[in-house]
This record gives C-alpha cells, sequence and structure tokens, in this order.
C-alpha cells in the first residue's frame, strides 16, 4: 500500500497479486510537507486489527523508514511499529 499525505489528507493506494488496485482518501489531522511511503498492507492490517479505540496517533518517521502507531485506550498507551517499502 502506498500512502501519500497532504493537505491534511491521506491517500491510500492498494493492488494485490491479480492486479486489482483501489484507491481511498481520508481526512487526517496532519500539518507538515507532502511525502509518500509505501507498507506491507498485511503488516498494517495485523496491527489494525488489534487496536480496539477508535482513534489513534501515528508518527511517519521518513527518516527511518518506519511508521509508529499509538494507540491510548482506559489509560494504557500501545505502540506499534511497521517498517517501510522501498519505493
Amino acid at each position: 500500500a502506498k500512502l501519500t499525505l497532504a493537505n491534511s489528507e491521506i491517500k491510500i493506494l492498494a493492488h494485490n497479486t491479480e492486479q486489482e488496485k483501489t484507491e481511498d482518501a481520508i481526512a487526517i489531522d496532519y500539518q507538515g510537507d507532502a511525502f509518500e511511503m509505501a507498507f506491507n498492507i498485511n503488516y498494517l492490517q495485523d496491527v489494525l486489527n488489534v487496536l480496539a479505540g477508535e482513534q489513534v496517533t501515528v508518527h511517519f518517521m521518513t527518516n527511518r523508514g518506519n511508521a509508529m502507531i499509538e494507540e491510548h485506550l482506559d489509560g494504557l498507551k500501545k505502540t506499534y511499529v511497521v517498517m517501510s517499502l522501498n519505493i
């Protein structure tokens, strides 16, 4: 999945081995320069499937090539790291 962040929006472009693809855009709270990162969609789904809350914070560390996903729920903070792919 390729994620593009710009103008308080994240665009997600994903495709599978059968050459099917989909694209979606979601409004987010983001201020910063536009950038792109790609992730193995299975790794992102693994993290998203264990989250119980409705809101998460994602820190994209472009200089390290990863994303840190934080969930705050019931006074606890859970942190997950997903490595990006080279695009």
